[in-house]
C-alpha cells in the first residue's frame, strides 16, 4: 500500500515517541509498503544523516512546522506543548488535504495520545488512528500521599479525561470516522469505546530491535534494575521503601537506578536517610552500549509506574531475559503476566501506600529467594519479547487492515 504516516515525533536512534515514529516507518517499508512520513522540520537533520548512512532511500519524508513564534512559545512554556501539537495536527491537515489522493491509507501514529485527534478523517482516504493511549490514571489511594502540586496534576488528569469525553467533538468525530482505531492500553480502549462502539484492538506500539540471550546465570547476589525518567509517577520512592524492607530479610540484593529527572535528588536523599548507599547505586542516562551491559548484569526490572501508556524499557528488559515487577496498569499490564513477571494488583479496594510497598517488597523477596521461579520467568520474558520484535509487531497490526 501507499501509506502516509503522520508521525509528529519521528527520529532515528531515539526512544519513546520519536523511536516509535521512526521504527514504524522503517519496518513498514521493509514489509513492502510505499511509505511517506509527515513529520516536523526539527527532525530533518538527524533523518537525513540516517538515510545517507544506511541508504534508506525507500522512505520519503514531508516536513511541516507551524510559524516560528508558536515554536518559540512551545519551547518556553511546557503547558503549551499539547496546544502546539493540536494546532500542528489541524494545520498540517489543511496543508496536505489536497495531496492525499495518491495514498491508499493514512496512518496517524505519533504522538500516540488520544488527547489530540487527527483531522485526516475529513478526507476520503481510509484512516488508521493509533495505537493511542492517554486514558491511564493514577489510583486514588496513591494520589493521597503525593505532594500538593503532583496531586493537582493527577486530579487534573481525571478532570481532563472526563471533560474530553463530553466536550471534544473533534475527537468524537475522529474516532467515529476512522476506519481503524487501535489502543495502547486497556484503559484507553475502554475510554474510546464510550465514544465509538467499534472493535478496538489493543496494539503494542513499542517494539525491540532483537532478542539477545535466552539464559541468564543467576548468582548469589540478585540485582534489581529501574530505568526511566526520575519523575514522581514512575514509583521510585515506592521501590526504595520496599527495597529497604526487603533488605531486612535478605542482604544479598542490590538495586540500580538509571536515569535523570526532578525526583532524582529526593530519591537519592531517601536512600541515604535509610542508610542504603551500600545497596543502591544511581546512574545518569547512559549510552546504548553501556545500557546493554547493565541489562546483562541485572536480573529483574522493577517498574511500578502509576500511569504508563507505553513503557519501552519493559520490552528492552524482557529482550535481555529480565522478568518484570510492575503494577497491573497501562502498557506494562498488557505485556506482563505470570509467565514473565510479577503483576501487582493495585485495582483492589482498601489499598494504601503501605500495603503496596509491602507487595513490592514481597515480589522482591520472592524472586531473590526462589531460583527456580526467577529462571522460569526469565525464560518467559525472553519468549514474550519475541512478540515485540518491530517487524513482527507491525506486520501483525496490519493484518487487521489487509
Amino acid at each position: 500500500m501507499k501509506i502516509l504516516l503522520s508521525a509528529y515525533a519521528c527520529e532515528p536512534n531515539k526512544g519513546s515517541e520519536p523511536g516509535v515514529g521512526w521504527n514504524w516507518a522503517v519496518n513498514l517499508t521493509k514489509l513492502g509498503h510505499d511509505v511517506t512520513v509527515l513529520t516536523r522540520k526539527n527532525n530533518k537533520s538527524s533523518i537525513n544523516k540516517m538515510i545517507k548512512k544506511n541508504k534508506l532511500k525507500s522512505i520519503k519524508f514531508e516536513y511541516y512546522d507551524l510559524p516560528n513564534w508558536l515554536i518559540f512559545i512551545k519551547k518556553k512554556c511546557n503547558f503549551f506543548i499539547i496546544i502546539y501539537y493540536y494546532l500542528w495536527q489541524y494545520f498540517s491537515y489543511l496543508e496536505y488535504k489536497e495531496k492525499v489522493s495518491k495514498y491508499d491509507i493514512i496512518h496517524h501514529l505519533t504522538f500516540g495520545t488520544l488527547r489530540v485527534p487527527s483531522f485526516f478523517w475529513k478526507t476520503k482516504i481510509p484512516l488508521i488512528y493509533g495505537p493511542v493511549g492517554g486514558a491511564e490514571t493514577t489510583p486514588l489511594f496513591l494520589i493521597k500521599d503525593l505532594k500538593f502540586k503532583h496531586k493537582i496534576k493527577e486530579y487534573t488528569r481525571y478532570l481532563i479525561n472526563f471533560l474530553q469525553i463530553k466536550l471534544d467533538f473533534n475527537l468524537k468525530k475522529c474516532l467515529k470516522n476512522s476506519n481503524f482505531v487501535f489502543a495502547r492500553t486497556l484503559e484507553s480502549k475502554n475510554y474510546m469505546k464510550k465514544i465509538t462502539f467499534k472493535s478496538i484492538p489493543i496494539i503494542h506500539d513499542v517494539g525491540c530491535d532483537k532478542n539477545y540471550n535466552k539464559k541468564k546465570k543467576f548468582k548469589k547476589i540478585t540485582n534489581f534494575l529501574f530505568a526511566g525518567r526520575h519523575v514522581y509517577f514512575k514509583g521510585g520512592e515506592l521501590i526504595i521503601l520496599a527495597f529497604s524492607k526487603a533488605l531486612q530479610k535478605n542482604k544479598n540484593i542490590r538495586l540500580n537506578f538509571v536515569g535523570d529527572g526532578p525526583e532524582k535528588n529526593k530519591w537519592r536523599s531517601l536512600s541515604i536517610s535509610l542508610k542504603l548507599e551500600k545497596y543502591i547505586k544511581f546512574y545518569s542516562w547512559m549510552s546504548k552500549e553501556k545500557m546493554i551491559d547493565l541489562y546483562q548484569k541485572n536480573d529483574v526490572l522493577i517498574f511500578p509506574s502509576f500511569h504508563e501508556t507505553g513503557g519501552s524499557v519493559v520490552n528492552e528488559a524482557m529482550s535481555y531475559s529480565l522478568p518484570i515487577i510492575c503494577f497491573n496498569l497501562g502498557g506494562p499490564n498488557v505485556r506482563v503476566d505470570n509467565t514473565n513477571g510479577v503483576l501487582i494488583n493495585v485495582k483492589k479496594k482498601n489499598l494504601s501506600k503501605i500495603i503496596i510497598t509491602n507487595k513490592i517488597k514481597n515480589a522482591i523477596m520472592q524472586l531473590s529467594k526462589d531460583r527456580n521461579k526467577i529462571q522460569r520467568l526469565s525464560k518467559g520474558a525472553f519468549l514474550k519479547s519475541k512478540k515485540f520484535r518491530w517487524h513482527r509487531l507491525i506486520k501483525n497490526t496490519y493484518k487487521y487492515i489487509n
